[in-house]
């Protein structure tokens, strides 16, 4: 009779269905269901380990420990009480949304990185009146026409027409004033010694070379040949300290009023022919000759048959970058002395002063 080994059935042994290595009901065993590595419906369980300051899948939030009310939950998600929170760091503490940070919390209809009003978002970070405040960047003006000077406007008349004083864009146009918003703009007097709308100056007189024109200018200050440059005239003179200077002194168009370039634009210096016509201020002073039976009359004017006279003035300029008399105390045939020669070239009751521009045509091959 023939011996069968243990296990039966004529095959090899098995290991034991009881044991590690076994198989229950013909399968190898595979690791329990509630192990780390087992399965649980089918799919991997996510860690969640809330505290750790470690910032995992599922979590908003992580700041090391699991209690409430300090903006990251015993969850571990950003709480949204009050304002709402911010949670900017894991393992950090989180910080109440505040007006001012930057961030819009859920009470705020804008926040500009400050707590003032007046620049579009208010100190309590409420859109103001007339404004426009985007997600990011600076507050704008809502409306150029709406009564509301805001953003880079200059004036706003309530319209939103050009021509009367305030432009398509609520810029001051040249000769105008518009001091009171939703009102009509009113026109500027270059020379009344009040720098008013788009005056870059104004120095009381019409003389030429003191610093302010006669169109309220400003000009480079020059003298023994050597000259200064003014932010507003148009002039980077070499080693001056001017990042731009556009010929104005108006905040908002690239260039500010202190000649520094402002965010948001690019100014460059450009080498270009020459225009081919420039107009420079002309002073014009209008007299009543001396035959004119009016007591505003000049004795210079009308008043001679003896022909040329030369050496009347002389040869530098005076302090005031104005001709001086030269026949003081000597004879002249055409002029009656100082008091009345300082007429012909500074303002006085004797004349009437007319302020133009002269236009310069460029002619080509010198």
């Amino acid at each position: 009779m023939e011996r069968t080994p243990d296990g039966g059935g004529g095959g090899p042994d098995l290991p034991d269905a009881s044991t590690d290595g076994g198989t229950d009901g013909g399968s190898p065993d595979l690791p329990d269901a509630s192990t780390d590595g087992g399965t649980d419906g089918g799919g991997p369980e996510i860690p969640r380990d809330c505290g750790n300051g470690t910032l995992q899948a599922g979590e908003t939030c992580d700041d090391s420990n699991a209690n409430d009310g300090d903006g990251c939950s015993s969850t571990c998600s950003i709480e949204t009480d009050e304002n709402g929170w911010l949670c900017r760091t894991p393992g950090q503490l989180c910080v109440r949304n505040v007006c001012g940070d930057g961030v819009r919390g859920a009470k705020e209809s804008c926040d500009d990185f400050n707590a003032q009003s007046g620049d579009g978002c208010s100190a309590t970070c409420m859109v103001e009146n007339g404004w426009n405040c985007p997600s990011t960047g600076n507050c704008q003006a809502a409306q150029c026409g709406d009564s509301i000077i805001a953003g880079d406007e200059e004036c706003d008349d309530g319209n939103p027409a050009a021509g009367d004083g305030c432009s398509v864009t609520c810029r001051l146009e040249e000769g105008f004033k518009c001091p009171t918003p939703g009102q009509v703009c009113s026109r500027t007097t270059c020379g009344d010694a009040k720098v008013e709308g788009p005056e870059q100056c104004d120095d009381g007189n019409n003389d030429m070379g003191d610093g302010c024109s006669p169109l309220c200018r400003r000009e480079p200050v020059c003298s023994n040949g050597y000259c200064t440059a003014i932010c507003g005239d148009n002039v980077i003179l070499p080693g001056s300290t001017e990042e731009c200077d556009d010929g104005n002194v108006r905040d908002n168009d690239g260039c500010s009023s202190q000649c520094k370039l402002e965010p948001g634009f690019q100014c460059q210096q450009l080498e270009t022919e020459p225009p081919p016509k420039v107009e420079i201020p002309a002073v014009y002073r209008d007299f009543i000759g001396n035959d004119q039976p009016n007591a505003l009359r000049h004795i210079d004017f009308e008043n001679s048959t003896a022909g040329a006279e030369t050496g009347i003035v002389k040869a530098t300029l005076g302090v005031d970058q104005k001709p001086e008399y030269a026949k003081e105390g000597q004879p002249s045939t055409t002029t009656h002395g100082k008091t009345y020669f300082d007429h012909w070239y500074r303002d006085s009751a004797k004349s009437k002063t007319l302020v133009e521009t002269l236009m310069l045509i460029q002619k080509k091959n010198g």
